[in-house]
């Protein structure tokens, strides 16, 4: 009977051994598992900063954008008051020629 409890308990303690030995291997992967998982956080966190960081620069440009925008349109509206107003010097011009062109014609046929 000692031989039988002795060989149960032999059977026990092997058992023990081999339960013991995959809880070790299962800790090591959890551990591996854990480490892995921390770096994809650090990895996803690195890519969140990074898309924020790229979202506030393209806002950014976004209202440089608009500002030359609205930048480009005063000034073609500038050039076209100017081109105006150098048509307009331009008549008064011709016709203050054409006035001294006509008072000289008159001079001369007196």
């Amino acid at each position: 009977m000692t031989e039988q409890i002795s060989g149960i308990l032999h059977l026990i303690r092997g058992k023990f051994h081999d339960l013991h030995a995959s809880l070790e291997v299962e800790r090591a992967k959890n551990a591996a598992a854990e480490t892995e998982l921390r770096q994809l956080r650090t990895a996803v966190a690195a890519g969140e900063e990074k898309m924020q960081l790229q979202e506030t620069v393209r806002r950014q440009q976004e209202l440089q954008i608009n500002a030359l925008q609205s930048e480009l349109v005063q000034l073609k509206e500038q050039i076209g008051n100017q081109a105006t107003e150098a048509q307009a010097d331009k008549d008064a011009a011709i016709d203050e020629l054409v006035r001294e062109i006509e008072h000289c014609i008159s001079q001369l046929k007196q």
